[in-house]
């Protein structure tokens, strides 16, 4: 059977993790609660230990505030490194492909954050006189 998330800890977490702040949006305001779950369900294993962090998380976590909340976490990270770190990877993840984010870093860094192709990218002509000296060398042998 599969490990089941406590998506009301997950948001929370989340929430902690990337607060947002300056014009980079907040995990709870792009809702990655379903990325997260849905990066995570691809492998059984990281799956299991985000579900065992958001269980060894104290009572109180869901109702703490800043700084609380944050030691929480940072207790859960010293005791189940692994664990968190599949908790971190699965939020980047989903945070930094999110396409509210993607412009934001657009608008920030000025640079496209499309992946070069199917578009590719822009080249100058290619030069075919170059074919032409090619073509004359063609009957001679090369040594």
């Amino acid at each position: 059977m599969a490990a089941r998330l406590d998506e009301k800890r997950l948001a929370i977490a989340l929430a902690t993790l990337l607060p947002g702040d300056d014009g980079w949006p907040s995990a709870s305001v792009l809702n990655l609660t379903s990325d997260v779950t849905a990066f995570l369900e691809r492998d059984a294993a990281q799956l299991t230990a985000v579900a065992k962090i958001l269980t060894a998380l104290p009572g109180e976590f869901d109702t703490a505030q800043g700084p609380q909340r944050d030691a929480m976490l940072a207790a859960c990270e010293r005791e189940n490194t692994a664990a968190f770190q599949a908790l971190v990877t699965a939020a980047y993840a989903a945070y930094y492909t999110h396409a509210t984010v993607l412009a934001a870093i657009e608008r920030f860094t000025g640079l496209s954050v499309h992946p070069p192709q199917p578009d590719g990218y822009t080249f100058s002509p290619f030069p075919t006189d170059r074919l032409k000296q090619m073509a004359a060398r063609a009957g001679r042998a090369q040594r």
